[in-house]
């Protein structure tokens, strides 16, 4: 005689360990935005939920997230001047050539007495480079044609006098051929900026725990332990691997848009030549109910 199976009741599947984690999640996105808040706030204080589940309750503890900034400086180990200077004529690869042309029925010269210049000061040939194309556009104030070249000098172990001298005699040789130094830029760099960056992460880390007890002693309240750090990270490339961005701004009224100027902030002529590396970190510290005992 055959036999026919019994069905067995299919298992009810409960569903509330699902609603409860959906419940931590949800929470725990909450946190985090407020936290971007935070990070965005300016160091101002924002009390976050610090979700602890673990029972039928999910406690939230109150903390204050403070943000701290930190710089440290260095003498310059290397610096790159850069000259974009300007004539009134279209554009000739005759204009960067090594033979120096005369000015002329009112056409500017060759950049050669310029480079001339800069040699007389004891920098080796190596460390100079003409970069001439006709992306370096600029609008001249006659509204007549006009081209430009830009002229890299690149300087070790740098100190101010020596790059005023570079800059002057550039900008004299310039004249006399009729031609304008329309920008000035410099760069300055270091063989290794994480020594740098360990004293600048030091300062904003400190930075933050004062704010952040200062903050606690206007409130009435005691910090607690340390639950969440950050660091803002180099938006620029070569922020990460030198203490800054190479390129400048290049906002002048010489400047236009879809041209390439200078590629290195503004020249100071009184500036000393120094590196400097900038962080931020973002501490959140959670509250102690108790009354703080700071004065």
């Amino acid at each position: 005689m055959r036999t026919m199976p019994e069905a067995q009741p299919a298992s009810r599947i409960s569903l509330r360990p699902f609603l409860a984690g959906a419940v931590v999640v949800a929470l725990a996105i909450a946190g985090l935005a407020l936290l971007s808040e935070a990070f965005a706030s300016g160091g101002q204080t924002v009390y976050l939920a610090n979700i602890a589940p673990g029972g039928k309750d999910f406690p939230a503890q109150p903390s204050i997230v403070v943000t701290g900034s930190g710089a440290a400086t260095a003498p310059a180990e290397q610096a790159i001047i850069q000259l974009l200077i300007v004539r009134a004529a279209p554009f000739s690869q005759a204009f960067a050539a090594d033979t120096p042309a005369p000015a002329a029925n009112g056409t500017a010269g060759s950049i050669a007495p310029v480079i001339d210049a800069i040699l007389t000061l004891g920098m080796p040939e190596g460390a100079i480079e003409v970069v001439s194309s006709p992306s370096l556009i600029s609008v001249c104030s006659n509204s007549a044609q006009c081209s430009a070249v830009r002229v890299e000098v690149t300087v070790d172990r740098p100190n101010l006098d020596a790059l005023n001298a570079i800059v002057n005699a550039a900008g004299e040789a310039a004249g006399k051929q009729e031609l304008t130094v329309q920008d000035v830029g410099v760069g300055y760099g270091v063989a290794d900026c994480r020594p740098l960056h360990e004293q600048a992460r030091t300062a904003a880390a400190t930075d933050a725990r004062n704010r952040a007890e200062a903050q606690a002693r206007v409130l009435g309240v005691a910090l607690g332990s340390l639950v969440v750090s950050s660091e803002t990270a180099p938006t620029d490339p070569e922020a990460a691997r030198d203490c800054a961005p190479v390129r400048g701004t290049n906002v002048d009224a010489w400047w236009t848009p879809g041209s390439v100027g200078l590629t290195v902030p503004a020249f100071d002529p009184q500036a000393a030549p120094e590196v400097v590396a900038v962080l931020q970190v973002t501490l959140a510290f959670a509250i102690r109910q108790e009354a703080s005992s700071s004065p």
